[in-house]
């Protein structure tokens, strides 16, 4: 209590000191997107907030920095900020107090000053609320942070909005605190809770662990392993060779997931939530085996592996095993050459977070060749018939994404030729499959998705968007791509490859990305599916879309054994040069490419009904598992490819709900989904259809 009546002692100090009356201080309402961050500044910081404000500390707060935005040069005031929303109420507004942090590390200050003046400063509470982040390893922590950048402006009158892109590390982060809200049961101890899309809490940690390797800079101030150019590593063991896959950088190649070395991160992360210790101590007893230490762990799950190390930690991770000095040999291939990697999560009762990592490094192997470094195909990867029956493996490279979109200013090798360019004719103004190569959207027409439930507009007030028909509902548009001022959209032009947004001087404001080598390429289609997704194909309809509104994961060679679908994933992928030519009576098959975009894919929905439906309204379902009887298709949670040959419906704990076919499975077939909706089991070598869904 005294400290916070000297505080309120040093702000009346400190409200003595006179104010500058010509200068004004503005804080911005934050939007955050998946991508970006959205800055409007709009609300003026009152007389009392000033001192709080301007307050020098340690850690850079009250300092000017200038900052260049839409070619005009401000200066901003930068300040850090924390409050506690249970003990101090669920905003400063509560209780009329907030903690400055003046130490160089954040959370070391115990300074905190009280004002009642903030319980009525309605609109500056609602800026900084909307600037918090949560803060805490423990997942129950109430502690929030916000870090202000407040213009200064001579003129009182600043009216500034800016959006800056969120860094892909950021996002990474972003994407596994949300991933953490909706949980379930764990599969080896069902009193701890693991996320329900446990795949995509490990593919965010497999992009920082890659976004980190591919760093050749990312130890430099470390102690140990600080240069990872260099052939050997100075580590706290002496001196320890780099096994570097390039000469240059990025001298590592990306990690891929590995569902084996998986489990047997997941067995201990769940298991150190069910203690509450974090350790690498496992179960002593799991089903009649002593899995106690890591070795045992991955003899158990992964036979066809040595560990390369395990590392424990929590929400930080693997952040936090990277840049430490004990856990980051196998994230840069110190002392072992680490290919593939295993991730575990899962949440105490004591609201932690429990995170396991465990690298491994492939036994040899006889007659078999080994995995590629690159995350390729992983039918022949060894230990596909050695390891554990019971477990099923899954490879999974670091997905590769079609870019959304290229931001403003990166559009520079776009060129439009002006002297091309017509209006949309009346006659193609219904459907956006009917915009041929050089022509301007007619501004205000609504073109339709070929099933008319969904339309594209070049709307009055120069916003390109994506809506539903029935009721108008926004799904994507010009106003979400960082950087870009769509009140200048002057022109909306489909040229020969690219969709293009030209201002009123013609000056190129947005465009999809120019493909590379485009003068070897067909010219484009523009495609909008019934479920809102606008596409830049190429004419024809086949081969990778140079440009889709969302991002899309696609596979080199479609669904090998061992791979899983999680709920509300679709997969896509555009190879298949070696599927069988016959089929069932040995009919000639068509050389097709797996989950063509424009026709047809394959989705274990929300709903747990596993379907192949068409991206255009005319196959809008073709068949899916709804048309088994008795199949309770809420309990289904992923879909497998087994090793075994068999398509498995499987549910949270992993026991099977539905199998195809009941008889004839061939060991190694791989998943594959023809160009007219026919989902197919074939064959290893590529000769037999043992399965398909008509």
């Amino acid at each position: 209590m005294t400290k916070r009546v000297l505080a309120s002692i040093s702000m009346c100090l400190w409200w003595a000191v006179p104010a500058l009356a010509e200068t004004s201080y503005w804080l911005p309402h934050v939007k955050r997107s998946a991508t970006e961050i959205t800055y409007t500044y709009d609300v003026q910081v009152p007389e009392f907030f000033k001192a709080w404000l301007l307050e020098k500390t340690a850690r850079g707060g009250g300092e000017t920095i200038s900052k260049n935005i839409h070619g005009q040069t401000y200066t901003f005031v930068q300040q850090f900020f924390s409050w506690d929303i249970v003990e101090h109420g669920s905003s400063p507004s509560r209780t009329g107090q907030i903690r400055i942090d003046d130490q160089k590390v954040r959370g070391q200050s115990n300074k905190w000053v009280i004002n009642g003046q903030l319980q009525a400063a309605a609109d500056l509470i609602a800026a900084l609320d909307s600037a918090c982040v949560p803060v805490g390893t423990n997942l129950k922590s109430t502690w929030r942070e916000v870090d202000l950048l407040a213009l200064r402006s001579e003129t009182g009158t600043p009216g500034l909005t800016f959006s800056e892109p969120i860094p892909p590390l950021a996002q990474a982060k972003a994407r596994m605190r949300l991933l953490l809200i909706d949980t379930r049961p764990g599969k080896f101890y069902p009193d701890v809770q693991v996320p329900v899309d446990l795949q995509a809490y490990r593919l965010a940690m497999l992009e920082i662990a890659n976004l980190g390797r591919r760093d050749p800079n990312y130890r430099r101030n470390n102690k140990y392993a600080s240069n990872l150019g260099a052939d050997q590593a100075t580590t706290d063991q002496g001196q320890e060779k780099i096994y570097h896959h390039h000469p240059t950088p990025p001298y590592f190649d990306d990690l891929s997931l590995d569902d084996w070395l998986g489990d047997a991160a997941q067995l201990q992360a769940e298991w150190t939530a069910h203690v509450g210790t974090l350790s690498h101590d496992g179960p002593p007893d799991y089903k009649g085996t002593n899995l106690v230490d890591v070795g045992k762990r991955i003899e158990y799950f992964a036979k066809s592996y040595v560990t390369a190390g395990e590392a424990g930690g929590g929400i930080d991770s693997p952040e936090d095993w990277m840049t430490s000095e004990t856990h980051y040999r196998p994230w840069f291939n110190i002392g072992n050459d680490v290919r593939f990697v295993g991730f575990g999560a899962a949440l105490g009762k004591d609201g932690y977070l429990y995170a396991f990592g465990v690298g491994g490094v492939s036994k040899p192997s006889t007659g078999q060749p080994q995995p590629s470094i690159t995350g390729g195909s992983t039918a022949n990867a060894p230990g596909n018939t050695s390891s554990n029956p019971g477990v099923a493996r899954t490879l999974t490279p670091a997905p590769t994404l079609v870019p959304t979109t290229t931001r403003a200013g990166d559009a520079s090798n776009t060129q439009v030729d002006l002297s091309q360019l017509q209006e949309t004719p009346l006659g193609e103004r219904q459907y956006v499959g009917h915009i041929t190569n050089n022509r301007i959207l007619t501004r205000g027409n609504k073109y339709r998705s070929n099933g008319t439930g969904m339309y594209l507009e070049h709307s009055s007030d120069g916003n390109l968007v994506v809506k539903r028909s029935a009721d108008d509902t926004f799904i994507w548009g010009l106003n979400e791509q960082p950087g870009v001022d769509y009140t200048q959209a002057a022109k909306v032009v489909h040229t020969v490859r690219q969709l293009v947004v030209l201002d009123a001087n013609n000056k190129v404001i947005w465009s999809t990305p120019n493909p590379e080598n485009a003068i070897f390429l067909p010219n484009s289609n523009l495609l909008l599916t019934e479920d809102g997704t606008l596409m830049v194909n190429p004419a024809g309809g086949t081969g990778l879309p140079y440009w889709t509104s969302r991002p899309a994961l696609w596979p080199v060679e479609g669904i090998p054994p061992g791979q899983e679908l999680a709920r509300g994933v679709r997969v896509f992928a555009v190879r298949n040069f070696d599927k069988p030519k016959t089929g069932p009576g040995g009919q000639a098959l068509p050389r097709e490419h797996l989950y063509e975009f424009s026709n047809f894919y394959m989705e274990l929905q929300n709903d747990g009904n596993f379907v192949i439906k068409g991206a255009r309204a005319e196959n809008p379902y073709v068949w899916g598992l709804d048309q088994v009887a008795q199949l309770d298709l809420s309990r289904i949670d992923r879909m497998r490819m087994n090793p075994d040959g068999r398509l498995v419906a499987l549910d949270a704990a992993g026991a099977e709900l539905w199998s195809t076919p009941k008889s004839g499975a061939i060991a190694g077939s791989w998943l594959n989904l023809s160009l007219d909706g026919v989902l197919q089991i074939v064959s290893p070598d590529s000769k037999q259809v043992v399965w398909s869904s008509r």
